[in-house]
């Protein structure tokens, strides 16, 4: 399957447009979810935010365990 694509893709690079194999397919669009705003941002650092915060603090760059 790589060799092939490498090959369609060369001839593609050569000046062959008609080599692609996929020229003909129609790619889906973006989901509907998204509209250009990134909304779910917020929502994963908050996550995060809160994950960081059960988990303490970060242990000492020697790996000694803090009493």
């Amino acid at each position: 399957m790589a060799t092939s694509m490498g090959r369609a893709v060369a001839e593609m690079m050569d000046g062959r447009p008609e080599a692609n194999p996929l020229r003909g397919l129609g790619f889906p669009k973006v989901p509907v979810l998204y509209n250009g705003t990134a909304w779910c941002l917020p929502f994963g650092g908050a996550y995060y935010k809160a994950k960081d915060r059960l988990r303490g603090p970060p242990a000492p760059p020697d790996g000694r365990v803090r009493e």
